[in-house]
């Protein structure tokens, strides 16, 4: 997407992208719940293999490729080359401060990340509903879900109009001020004694937390341009095998301490994240060595 349309454009289609996702996502909820009720559970699964198939299949045509500079085929297969680009990757992320900030936060978001997801549905359902919810918690339960994917709506939206993707500093306050949330959400569901509360904070944690991806994705994407774009997977991938290991590292030590406190284990992926807060805004601090990009 960013060679196809320059930086700051993919910057604002990803945030459009993500709208669509969310509103697309209730869909898909409401639709597997009305065809898997009707025809089985494995019916909506299979439906939506297909509809990834077809997908891909329109993609290849409605979606060619005419920024994207391959390298020469006979460098393709080549050890020589794999290991090119890796380095290359390794000298860009060196070189940029930016990003090396950001890696680190895709540490950090991978290892609270576990505790979050894996823990707030057993700890919802440690607390008794309010006698005024007669529905099964879990219908409650996909409704807080639905709740906070509509909630991403107007974030994006106030998002793309309102923050200069294009400035490091300006994105750097916004994955601040996002980031924020969903902390005081983990707390949040850490101490909040009912059902309703743990909703809230949940609601308050996921929908933030939904609004940051697109984000991290625009300023990643702009910090890597000119020659260094034939790198730009490479970097990319280094983020998302960053996040991985911060899984790995983060979700078993968080989930030893779910074995003793539910709780404690929300206010331990807490204080886990609170360290990208101090990232983002040192590199937002950093002196970028890219310049505007140009659309043409």
């Amino acid at each position: 997407m960013a060679d196809e349309l320059g930086e700051t454009r993919a910057a604002h289609a990803f945030l459009r992208a993500s709208q669509v996702d969310s509103v697309m996502t209730v869909a898909g909820i409401a639709a597997g719940a009305v065809v898997g009720g009707v025809a089985g559970p494995a019916t909506p699964v299979w439906l939506g293999g297909l509809g990834m198939i077809m997908l891909g299949l329109a993609l290849a045509v409605i979606m060619p490729e005419r920024g994207f500079k391959p390298r020469p085929r006979e460098e393709r297969n080549s050890w020589h080359a794999m290991v090119r680009t890796v380095r290359d990757g390794v000298r860009i992320v060196r070189a940029k401060p930016v990003l090396g900030g950001l890696i680190g936060a895709g540490f950090v978001h991978g290892a609270f990340s576990e505790g979050f997801d894996r823990l707030w549905t057993p700890l919802a359902l440690s607390v008794a509903l309010p006698s005024f919810l007669v529905a099964p918690p879990i219908v409650w339960l996909a409704g807080l879900r639905i709740v906070a994917t509509l909630l991403q709506l107007p974030i994006a939206e106030f998002v793309r109009r309102r923050v200069k993707l294009d400035v490091d500093a300006s994105v750097s306050r916004a994955l601040v001020f996002a980031t924020v949330p969903i902390i005081l959400g983990l707390v949040g569901l850490a101490l909040a004694p009912d059902f309703l509360w743990i909703g809230l904070a949940y609601v308050l944690a996921a929908s933030a937390r939904r609004a940051i991806g697109p984000i991290l994705q625009a300023w990643k994407n702009r910090q890597i341009r000119g020659e260094d774009a034939q790198a730009r997977a490479t970097v990319l991938s280094m983020y998302g095998q960053v996040d991985a290991v911060g899984q790995i590292a983060g979700g078993p030590a968080v989930g030893a301490i779910a074995n003793l406190s539910l709780r404690l284990a929300m206010l331990t992926s807490a204080a886990i994240l609170a360290p990208a807060l101090l990232l983002y805004r040192r590199a937002g601090r950093s002196v970028s060595p890219v310049e505007s990009p140009s659309e043409g």
